[in-house]
């Protein structure tokens, strides 16, 4: 296994993501207990005798639930992937990098989250808009000297 699942996104396009060790020790642990997977073939399919893949509504729904009941906030895979691609701008990933990732076809599409980290930046250089060097902090106001 080369670190890498591959999969078909919305509108029939093939993705890839990279998985980390822990992911694949995981997998291969699935797989060794699904000997009938084979390549090219659904990884995680109906279980009603057909063995088609899962349908996006199917995924999107057991997400959604995870997520609402272990981490109290409802979250969508298209949410994931929208905090994915902010989560590599804000640590510096080169846009052309995060465009791949997601599947991108053009580079438009992937400005999205620089315009938005941009937003985050200015929103926190507003808070050393004080004299003297002042930090903002709701009804209190340090100096730098004493942050």
């Amino acid at each position: 296994m080369a670190g890498l699942m591959g999969f078909v996104g919305k509108g029939g396009k093939q993705r890839s993501v990279a998985l980390p060790r822990p992911a694949l020790q995981v997998l291969a642990e699935y797989l060794g207990q699904h000997p009938s997977t084979l390549p090219g073939k659904p990884l995680i399919r109906t279980v009603d005798g057909t063995n088609r893949a899962l349908s996006y509504w199917v995924i999107n729904r057991v997400v959604t639930r995870w997520t609402k009941r272990h981490l109290g906030v409802k979250l969508t895979p298209h949410k994931l992937r929208h905090a994915y691609g902010k989560h590599c701008v804000d640590r510096g990933v080169d846009i052309r990098i995060i465009a791949e990732a997601l599947g991108h076809e053009t580079l438009e599409s992937t400005r999205l989250y620089t315009q938005v980290s941009f937003e985050r930046v200015r929103r926190i250089a507003e808070l050393f808009d004080l004299p003297g060097g002042q930090i903002k902090r709701g009804k209190h106001v340090r100096t730098l000297a004493g942050a």
